[in-house]
């Protein structure tokens, strides 16, 4: 798996990942909503892996949500970014909640028939969340919805060395 690391602003990438999933948020009672602030900073990452990462968040969201919202929450938490996904959907069980990030895995056998996918979007979004330095977990609330919230590194380690050394001379 190749990255490429650039700096880019999150709003894009948001924007990019709701244009995509127009089509399918149209076809249900489901509202979308963005929280972005204003001043949040660039990150430096992989741009189109961040997109992957957010685009299968919010695709699984958006197919376990009937009625009800979707909404892409973005934060700084101190030198991280902090993106949130969270719905009013079916939510998880308890019991289903170890095997969430798991290889070929989907969590109930009648799901499969009623839910299409491979069982490989979570499990490659935790690889890919971790590959780029940062983490991924979920809270869920069976009946009531889920929220799967990732975090990844504001700057290189790179920049954050440099910034060390060019604080620690004063």
């Amino acid at each position: 798996m190749s990255f490429s690391k650039d700096k880019f602003n999150i709003k894009d990438v948001i924007s990019e990942v709701v244009q995509n999933v127009s089509p399918l948020i149209s076809k249900k009672e489901v509202k979308l909503i963005t929280e972005i602030p204003d001043e949040i900073p660039e990150i430096y990452s992989d741009k189109r892996r961040v997109f992957q990462i957010l685009l299968n968040l919010v695709s699984n969201a958006i197919k376990f949500t009937e009625k009800g919202e979707i909404r892409i929450k973005c934060e700084v938490d101190r030198d991280k970014l902090k993106i949130s996904v969270s719905d009013t959907g079916k939510g998880i069980k308890k019991e289903d909640m170890e095997t969430l990030f798991e290889a070929f895995r989907q969590i109930s056998g009648s799901a499969r028939r009623r839910y299409q996918g491979a069982g490989l979007g979570l499990y490659l979004s935790k690889k890919l969340v971790t590959l780029l330095g940062g983490e991924i977990w979920v809270e869920s609330e069976y009946g009531k919805g889920s929220t799967f919230t990732f975090t990844l590194p504001l700057r290189s380690v790179e920049e954050n060395n440099h910034e060390e050394k060019s604080t620690g001379d004063r």
